[in-house]
């Protein structure tokens, strides 16, 4: 099962049988899945087998005895293994002291990866996994689950939207696109974009170019200072200058990141990097 990039990219693990009531159906990332494909895979599953393993983590009891397995994925596999009269099925068996994380974001790359995930599944594993991740960024969010920064700012937008709008992307009424496009606008005026497509009244094009007539302009904080001070646990950040906002801090922050890893590359020391940009600073102002 090889996954492109991301933390799980070296997964190699032998698919040995185990018995069906060995495994534990957990709360699964994928939800949507009709009674008409789990039929028709109910009765592939008693011709010819479960083709694809189940991927679960031991959990083992009080003694540390290996009683149970935790289903990563595979759920409706599963059920649908017991449901076609199966008693072992086979299985990968992955590393018992696997991160809550770690679980999390495996059910979201091996669903993803067999394409078995619908958007608003997709959505809502993104989300437990932020959750579950406190200070995460979508940056982050993008490397763990191996996709792009673009593909994560479409699939997290469904989370500026009403409810209204995600109960209907909820029920496949609205594409990811569609929730992408009503994203854009102030919550105010979502609703009346989704009476419009829903109505049959408005395409995606539609919606696009309502969300760039109503779309909210961005905002920047206005409050200004000479001096901000970012405590981060044991490190302190302190950053000044003249009319000091936070959107101007984060563009500095960036920037200074850059410069800090670029002088690592280079060999350079704390003290040394800072005599550098101190002399650079000083050319630049003279």
């Amino acid at each position: 099962m090889p996954h492109k990039g991301g933390f799980m990219t070296k997964l190699s693990y032998e698919v040995v049988t185990k018995a069906v009531t060995w495994l534990i159906l957990l709360e699964q990332i994928r939800q949507q899945a009709t009674d008409e494909a789990d039929v028709h895979l109910t009765e592939s599953i008693r011709r010819h087998g479960v083709l694809q393993p189940i991927g679960a983590r031991p959990k083992g009891d009080k003694e540390g005895k290996e009683d149970k397995g935790e289903v990563v994925w595979g759920h409706r596999r599963l059920r649908c293994a017991i449901a076609a009269g199966l008693s072992e099925v086979p299985c990968v068996i992955l590393d018992r002291d696997m991160s809550e994380s770690d679980f999390l974001a495996l059910q979201v790359v091996e669903n993803t990866a067999r394409e078995s995930l619908s958007p608003f599944d997709l959505w809502q594993g993104c989300v437990r996994l932020m959750d579950a991740n406190a200070g995460w960024s979508q940056k982050d969010l993008a490397k763990a689950i191996s996709l792009d920064a673009s593909s994560i700012t479409r699939i997290m937008s469904a989370s500026k939207c009403v409810s209204a709008v995600i109960e209907s992307f909820k029920t496949g009424a609205l594409s990811q696109s569609d929730v992408y496009a009503i994203s854009k606008v102030e919550e105010s005026a979502q609703a009346s974009l989704l009476a419009l497509k829903l109505s049959g009244a408005a395409n995606r094009n539609v919606l696009e170019q309502a969300g760039r007539k109503t779309r909210a302009p961005k905002t920047e904080e206005t409050v200004k200072t000479s001096s901000l001070r970012i405590a981060l646990g044991e490190v302190v950040i302190t950053v000044k200058g003249a009319d000091l906002t936070l959107g101007l801090v984060a563009e500095m922050l960036d920037k200074a990141s850059k410069e800090a890893e670029k002088a690592k590359t280079q060999g350079l020391n704390a003290k040394t990097a800072e005599r550098v940009w101190k002399d650079r600073s000083a050319k630049k102002t003279a």
